[in-house]
């Protein structure tokens, strides 16, 4: 095709320059005052803030602190634990003598029981009785054996003879009338061996009386043994307990607690009207309803480590707040008297 033929471009406009703004009119560029801050400085200075927020941060950590500690010790939580300490060390000591009292004791069972065992080795009627036990033994099993077999026997003749379709009177038939004799001889036959052989195991149980009696005390000491060694264990300061009174950690179940006794019966009258009577004394005096806590007693290794008040006992527990007295500490409790 030449060029005179080409058809005709049409004509584009340019585009618009992005960069002016609508009508193509530039607004005069405004100048900054002279008294106007840079554009870097801001109202407050950012370092110093840093400064007063850091410090703030640590007075209140302080005080977190401060309030964490200031609730551990509590004067009821140091009495408390005190009083733990000084339960924990006494017990211990009880537990120990009593410990080794119930060692010395197993100690002399052991001698006794050797004793014993050689004395029945070289009694003769004793060994006499053994030998004749192991052959009551063997002939109650023949016995009993037998009796089994004339059993088997007897039944199988009255299933052959005596069935549902047989018309043979048990009672009549010889057969069977000999089967039944012989099962009813070889029953008491097997019965005279059990009762002779019961007669003997009796006799050799009157021979071990005083050998069953020692190890009966030996498994009773035994058991003792166990229980105190683990009472000690329960008893001695463990890692669980202190962990459970950390400070910042008590609040979750701690192993010191505020100790109260309810008394229902017994109202106390707050401004003119009657409210529970509710006794919280026994949480510092935690001694006071338990035996043997009197003033002077060492309870620790130092001279200086001995009883007294808060952790004393209440005078006359017979009478007064004891378990068994007339007045216990869970029906009556301290305000009643001690107003």
């Amino acid at each position: 095709m030449s060029e005179e033929q080409k058809p005709p471009q049409e004509e584009t406009s340019p585009a618009p320059d992005s960069s002016k703004p609508a009508g193509g009119v530039i607004p005069p560029k405004l100048e900054r005052p002279p008294d106007a801050p840079s554009e870097e400085e801001t109202l407050y200075d950012g370092v110093k803030l840093n400064r007063y927020f850091m410090l703030s941060a640590l007075f209140f950590f302080a005080t977190i602190v401060w309030a964490v500690l200031d609730d551990h010790n509590k004067p009821y939580k140091v009495f408390a634990r005190k009083f733990n300490e000084i339960e924990a060390s006494l017990a211990t000591k009880q537990l120990a003598i009593a410990l080794k009292n119930v060692a010395a004791q197993l100690e002399e069972q052991d001698e006794a029981e050797a004793d014993a065992v050689l004395t029945l080795d070289e009694n003769e009627a004793y060994q006499e009785a053994l030998a004749q036990r192991r052959d009551m033994v063997t002939n109650k099993n023949i016995k009993t054996q037998d009796y089994n077999d004339a059993k088997a026997r007897y039944e199988v003749i009255i299933s052959k003879k005596a069935g549902p379709n047989q018309q043979v009177n048990p009672d009549e038939d010889p057969e069977i009338v000999a089967a039944k004799a012989e099962m009813e001889r070889n029953l008491t036959i097997k019965e005279e061996a059990e009762h002779a052989f019961r007669a003997q195991e009796q006799a050799i149980r009157d021979f071990k009386k005083d050998l069953l009696e020692i190890r009966k005390q030996k498994n009773a000491l035994s058991e003792e043994l166990v229980r105190l060694e683990t009472r000690i264990r329960d008893i001695e300061p463990s890692f669980i307990n202190t962990l459970r009174d950390f400070p910042g950690l008590d609040f979750i179940q701690p192993a010191t607690k505020i100790k109260q006794t309810i008394l229902e019966g017994l109202p106390i009258d707050v401004h003119f009207a009657n409210a529970t009577r509710i006794d919280r004394c026994q949480t510092c005096h935690a001694a006071v309803d338990k035996p043997d806590y009197q003033a002077g007693l060492q309870w620790g290794d130092s001279k200086k480590q001995v009883l007294a008040q808060p952790y004393l006992s209440h005078p006359r527990l017979d009478l007064f707040v004891g378990p068994e007295s007339p007045h216990k500490m869970s029906e009556f409790g301290c305000t009643t008297c001690h107003a």
